[in-house]
């Protein structure tokens, strides 16, 4: 279903007419993409799209933005959360963590364990991860560098007590990071 509704987001940017997708999402570029009221993690990579449905991760050739076809998919460890491209990596980022994929094979060249992974933001060749230790009421982030993708070494970590549910990490201004959380149960 997630394929089939991408197929209609990509004609009707077009009109119908068959233009290169990375016209309409940017080159290379990622976000969300919805149907039956869920939600799926996508990366664009010139004519191609890699889509996270749960533990599933998608290779897709929308060179014809109507008839977009699965090229490859490979299942990995744990439901994908988050995609982003660095350089000539995928990452994706699992309830297990992060995963670097080798765009072309799908193949996980590196990876980093971090359990109760939330959400992941891209500053040049680093990147924060958010994560939860429920246990303790924290919010773990950890900033790694991804010189070298295949062995992601850690810079950094911190640990923020907090009794509120973290719903995002924000990449603002410069190298500031934000976190966005609530307290849903507060009146």
């Amino acid at each position: 279903m997630a394929l089939f509704t991408f197929a209609l987001m990509l004609a009707a940017c077009g009109g119908g007419q068959p233009l290169s997708p990375a016209a309409h999402l940017g080159g290379a570029g990622g976000g969300l993409v919805s149907a039956e009221a869920r939600w799926w993690p996508l990366a664009v990579s010139g004519e191609h799209v890699f889509l996270g449905e749960n533990e599933s991760l998608s290779l897709l050739d929308v060179s014809d933005p109507a008839h977009p076809r699965r090229v490859d998919e490979t299942i990995l460890d744990a439901p994908v959360l988050h995609l982003a491209i660095y350089e000539d990596h995928l990452l994706a980022l699992t309830r297990n963590g992060l995963r670097v994929v080798d765009m072309q094979s799908l193949a996980v060249t590196g990876e980093y364990d971090l359990p109760e992974s939330l959400d992941m933001r891209l500053h040049s060749d680093q990147i924060t991860l958010l994560s939860t230790d429920r246990q303790n009421a924290q919010a773990i982030l950890v900033t790694l560098s991804l010189k070298n993708p295949k062995k992601p070494r850690r810079l950094g970590e911190t640990r923020l007590e907090t009794r509120h549910l973290i719903q995002d990490l924000l990449l603002t201004a410069g190298d500031q990071l934000c976190l966005a959380d609530a307290n849903w149960w507060a009146g």
